[in-house]
C-alpha cells in the first residue's frame, strides 16, 4: 500500500510538474518534497530489512523498483539517491536481477513520441479536453 498510494501516485505528480505543467513552482517543490519524504521512509525500512517487506525480495521490491529507478527524472537530479545509500544498495539489488533488464527492455523497440504538443497533451490528459474535442 505505501507504493501504491504514496511512492507511485507522489512520484507521478512531482514528474508531472517539473516536467509537463512547469508554471507552478509550489506544485512543483511541494511533489518532490514528499517523494523525498517518501524515500527517507524507504531508507529507513532499509536500514533495517534487506528488502521492502523483509528478509526477502517480494512483489513489493518488484513494485518499487520501476519507480525508483524513475528518481533521477522524478526529483530532476544527477544523483538522485545520494542521500539513500540503503534505498540506493537495495535498488542494485533489485535492478541486478535477470528479471529486471528484461523488464527494462520493454518497450525499447516501440517508438513513441516524445514532444509535447496539443496531440500529446490530448492523448496523455483527455480529461483537460471537451469530450467532443
Amino acid at each position: 500500500m505505501f507504493i501504491a498510494s504514496g511512492l507511485s501516485p507522489f512520484s507521478g505528480q512531482a514528474s508531472h510538474f517539473a516536467r509537463v505543467h512547469t508554471d507552478s513552482a509550489y506544485a512543483t517543490n511541494r511533489y518532490q518534497r514528499e517523494v523525498e519524504r517518501h524515500y527517507d521512509v524507504l531508507e529507513a525500512r532499509l536500514q533495517q530489512k534487506p528488502y521492502i517487506a523483509g528478509d526477502d525480495y517480494t512483489i513489493a521490491d518488484m513494485a518499487a523498483w520501476g519507480w525508483v529507478g524513475r528518481v533521477g527524472t522524478v526529483l530532476l537530479n544527477d544523483a538522485p539517491l545520494a542521500p539513500w545509500p540503503n534505498v540506493s544498495r537495495w535498488f542494485e539489488t533489485v535492478d541486478g536481477r535477470p528479471a529486471a533488464a528484461r523488464a527494462r527492455q520493454v518497450g525499447h523497440d516501440v517508438p513513441f513520441k516524445t514532444d509535447f504538443d496539443a496531440e500529446t497533451l490530448k492523448a496523455l490528459f483527455p480529461q483537460n479536453f471537451p469530450k467532443d474535442a
